[in-house]
């Protein structure tokens, strides 16, 4: 499997946080949504979707079930990528459907948060975007 080195980066700190054998990097979407592609948006995800398409990282419990899934997420400022926009369109649905949050951030973003100047480090920019996730909710 290869990564990229702000990839390798946000391992690095994921496995940290949650540790190692907790965090699963490119686990396909299908294993996150077992009971298949919900009946109420068959018509909008191709039954094969889950099976082709990847999360970055998965984050397991002890009993290996999906409890949050990262990701990083540029937006489309430069120019629209048509597969990422659908990846960014289908897999929120596909997760809050299985009830997996889903955090995204930008390069740029953790990059900041990386650095040794930054007053809002990685683990605290998770937490942040986690806690954002949960009050859209309400």
């Amino acid at each position: 499997m290869q990564l990229s080195l702000n990839e390798a980066k946000l391992f690095r700190v994921l496995t940290d946080i949650f540790g190692h054998d907790h965090v699963i990097p490119k686990m396909r979407v299908a294993a996150l949504i077992p009971d298949g592609i919900p009946s109420e948006m068959k018509d909008k995800v191709h039954e094969s979707w889950p099976q082709k398409n990847h999360c970055l990282f998965t984050v397991v419990n002890h009993h290996d079930t999906p409890r949050l899934v990262v990701e990083f997420y540029n937006g489309f400022a430069d120019a629209v990528d048509p597969i990422e926009e659908e990846h960014q369109r289908i897999l929120p649905l596909l997760l809050e459907s299985a009830g997996i949050p889903y955090i995204t951030i930008s390069t740029l973003e953790f990059e900041e948060a990386l650095s040794p100047e930054s007053v809002i480090k990685v683990p605290e920019l998770l937490r942040l975007r986690l806690q954002d996730t949960f009050e859209g909710e309400t």
